[in-house]
């Protein structure tokens, strides 16, 4: 599981526009604003984390201000995030439901990054919600191909996700 501070390291390489790397508990210590997030479900009390979601707030052409989560196990946000989210959006909160990890696996911090840079930077189409279906599609129904795809998502980036130290290069 990559830590706060690799995810942080590894957006920048990226170039992703992310706001913040926190627990869930400590979103209401962030201003909200235009941008990629990286949350983890445990409260920062609680232990060293559990699991990474990603969420981002985008502003629409006419203004409006929206969210949308994505969690690689297809669960709801939680409350934390839609409240956060509700603070500059009075819109509905995108979310997916389909689960393209395996709950026994470790690359959910690789998921959340993936899936910020697409939303950011792949995009194919002004519509969010329609990109973040194309996002979702790349992935299979099988969920033992799951991280064969996530690894090819990486590719261009030559990332070797099972090293100690994580290398990024383009």
């Amino acid at each position: 599981m990559l830590t706060n501070f690799q995810l942080i390291d590894l957006a920048k390489k990226l170039n992703i526009n992310l706001v913040n790397v926190c627990s869930k508990d400590e979103l209401n210590k962030v201003i909200p604003k235009v941008g990629g997030y990286i949350i983890n479900l445990e409260n920062s009390y609680n232990g060293y984390g559990t699991h990474w979601c990603s969420f981002l707030i985008y502003e629409e052409i006419d203004g409006n201000m929206n969210g949308l989560y994505h969690d690689s196990y297809g669960i709801r946000p939680p409350i934390e995030v839609e409240n956060y989210i509700k603070q500059i959006s009075n819109n509905k909160i995108g979310y997916n439901t389909r689960q393209i990890q395996k709950i026994e696996t470790t690359e959910c911090g690789w998921y959340a990054l993936n899936w910020l840079y697409c939303m950011q930077y792949k995009r194919q189409s002004n519509n969010m919600i329609e990109e973040y279906n194309i996002y979702m599609n790349k992935f299979s129904n099988d969920l033992n191909q799951e991280l064969k795809i996530l690894k090819e998502l990486f590719k261009p980036w030559n990332v070797n996700f099972y090293s100690k130290s994580i290398i990024l290069i383009k």
